[in-house]
């Protein structure tokens, strides 16, 4: 894995802050501003005082003007949980998938510790949740990030709907969960993305392929081999044969896209032969990944 990261693009990194829309229970305070209401002295705004509220928090100064009770809400600052789920699977090991996926996950956590929050590294492959990292937070961190992301390899096939479905009913605190996968899997990434788009996350989708599998450069008699079913497969590839390879993948991309915008997902397409300089501060800023 190559994992090195200059100290400049650290601190460029350290300038991001994942994008949260939706609003979740903190285990504690940390550095990202939430609407959630807590501790802080920090004003916000009134609300009316109902039986059983804290009299702590009555604005005897409201009562004096305008003779009802109100409660001080205050704003709180909230760590988030952030949820990484890599894909682990036998295909993502096609050309520079795996490495790249990995290198995109380190800088993807590094982002998140720095900003305060919580994070987990859950891996997956044929539908099961495997070894996971975490829940980490803070900086010191990085360093036990890196080494566990040094010692994995991929095998088995993908398995999106039930490894949703498992880590759905685990229980996982509410919060981002970034899929960093190929999403090749035959029984598609719809059942996946929408369980955890419903339940109690916010997903993003950091899809990663790789440049032979979107631009392949082969001709003649071919005899492949899935990585993951071992089904096997002779075919004469000509021009007119990777014509339609490729317009079948813009077609899958489009849809995908489609899908994701539908369900208000996060979506970045990210290639094994670009730049992490490209995806972090051009693709994923696009996208709306961060604030």
């Amino acid at each position: 894995m190559s994992d090195v990261f200059d100290s400049q693009f650290l601190r460029r990194l350290e300038q991001l802050t994942l994008r949260v829309n939706g609003h979740f229970r903190s285990l504690g305070r940390g550095d990202r501003r939430s609407r959630r209401r807590g501790q802080s002295p920090e004003f916000s705004e009134h609300k009316h005082y109902h039986a059983g509220d804290d009299i702590r928090r009555i604005d005897w100064l409201a009562y004096a003007r305008l003779g009802e009770l109100f409660l001080k809400e205050t704003s709180a600052e909230q760590d988030l949980n952030v949820h990484v789920l890599l894909d682990c699977s036998a295909s993502m090991g096609v050309g520079k998938k795996f490495d790249h996926a990995r290198q995109v996950t380190a800088a993807l956590l590094y982002i998140a510790l720095s900003s305060g929050d919580r994070v987990r590294l859950r891996l997956f492959t044929g539908g099961r949740l495997g070894r996971e990292l975490g829940p980490l937070r803070g900086r010191r961190s990085y360093p036990s990030i890196l080494d566990f992301l040094r010692s994995l390899e991929g095998s088995g096939q993908t398995g999106l709907g039930e490894m949703s479905r498992r880590f759905c009913a685990r229980g996982a605190k509410p919060g981002l969960v970034v899929v960093i996968s190929d999403l090749l899997d035959k029984a598609g990434y719809e059942e996946a993305l929408k369980r955890l788009r419903y339940t109690r996350y916010e997903p993003l989708v950091i899809h990663t392929l790789s440049e032979e599998e979107l631009d392949p450069q082969l001709s003649g008699d071919h005899d492949l081999k899935c990585v993951e079913s071992g089904e096997n497969l002779s075919l004469t590839l000509d021009r007119s044969a990777i014509r339609l390879y490729r317009q079948k993948v813009e077609s899958y991309l489009a849809d995908i896209q489609t899908f994701c915008r539908k369900h208000s997902i996060g979506y970045v397409l990210s290639r094994d032969d670009e730049t992490l300089e490209k995806l972090f501060f051009h693709d994923l800023r696009l996208a709306g990944f961060f604030q």
